[in-house]
């Protein structure tokens, strides 16, 4: 805690230096408050200190209240107005000069607290474009003042990815701050093994090895990758390759002998399922139409009979109608699945 002015002088100075027709009971009142304040200040209860002498400088102005209203609102870490009542007890003309002393010496303290710190900001590697809220400021290294609250900092140099970063710039506390810049593209790695081995690899039509092919830097992307060996037929692959990455395939080469036994997928679980699909969708569409017929002849005959021997039909009618609409939504949704299966049969690359 910072020593406050000593208030024996100012109770001295406080009575000649009270304005012309000032009460005497005002002074004695600002009296009374100056000594509580002294007492509340020295007990560290600041913000109660700041109240008494502002009632006391009310009554009865005089630059040492203004000095001690100053103190307290640094010790409350209000420096802006802790500056303006140092000044004003500064520029009073009727300052007594330890007074002024004590201004000048507390304006001196609060210059540094209200100017923007110092803020030292670097980037690895360095020569970054760096801006502060959206505003370019230079390039890294750099050094410079940053306005106090919540800032962010952007950092962009060719070839890395840019970094953000938010800061809490405070006043009257300087700062460091270094950014780490990563490559925009790193690249990924590539494991090829073929069987057998020995092919040759081409990615995006340049030759790069033979197999087994380990741990080959890739750059990020969707390439194309041919492997040829003697005797056998040629591997085409589309790899996409991420930033960090790593692709490990392992191709089985044919030989056209092998391609015969092996032979193309057959086809004719296609068309078995789709020829399914279609007899079942079909069938479900007469029970469909049988469900239709049942329900119009219930309908009209609950409308034209007029005996209680036709309750039995109705009742089977209604009951026809029931297990024929079953039978057609169960036989419709099996066939839609079975034609669906077989064009994806079909359709499927192999």
């Amino acid at each position: 805690m910072r020593r406050l002015l000593p208030l024996m002088g100012l109770l001295l100075c406080l009575v000649p230096a009270a304005p012309v027709g000032a009460a005497e009971g005002d002074v004695a009142r600002a009296k009374d408050y100056s000594r509580r304040a002294a007492q509340a200040y020295k007990a560290k209860r600041f913000q109660e200190a700041l109240e008494l002498f502002k009632s006391a400088n009310a009554l009865v102005p005089h630059p040492n209240l203004e000095v001690n209203i100053g103190r307290s609102y640094e010790q409350l870490e209000q420096p802006e107005n802790a500056m303006i009542h140092c000044r004003l007890a500064m520029q009073a003309v009727d300052a007594p000069a330890r007074t002024r002393e004590a201004a000048q010496e507390c304006v001196a303290r609060l210059e540094p607290l209200l100017q923007n710190p110092q803020w030292s900001i670097a980037t690895t590697p360095e020569g970054a474009e760096l801006r502060i809220d959206g505003k370019l400021v230079g390039r890294t290294p750099w050094e410079g003042p940053i306005p106090p609250g919540r800032r962010q900092v952007d950092a962009v140099k060719a070839g890395f990815a840019p970094a953000t970063r938010p800061i809490i710039v405070e006043r009257g506390k300087p700062d460091r701050l270094t950014l780490v810049l990563t490559e925009a593209k790193v690249g990924g790695l590539l494991a090829l093994d073929s069987i057998p081995d020995g092919a040759s690899v081409t990615l995006d039509g340049e030759f790069i090895g033979t197999t087994p092919i380990t741990g080959f830097v890739v750059p990020a992307g969707l390439h194309e990758i041919e492997l040829n060996l003697v005797a056998h037929d040629p591997q085409r692959l589309r790899l996409r390759v991420e930033d960090g990455g790593l692709v490990q395939r392992t191709v089985t080469l044919l030989s056209p002998e092998d391609a015969a036994r092996v032979g193309k997928r057959p086809q004719w679980p296609a068309w078995a399922l789709m020829g399914s699909g279609i007899a079942a969708a079909g069938l479900g569409a007469w029970f469909g139409v049988n469900a239709i017929n049942a329900r119009q002849d219930a309908d009209e005959l609950a409308r034209t009979s007029v005996s209680r021997r036709d309750q039995a039909r109705y009742d089977t009618l209604v009951s026809d109608m029931e297990v024929s609409r079953t039978a057609a939504d169960v036989l419709v949704i099996t066939g839609s699945a079975a034609i669906i299966g077989g064009l994806t049969w079909l359709l499927w690359p192999e």
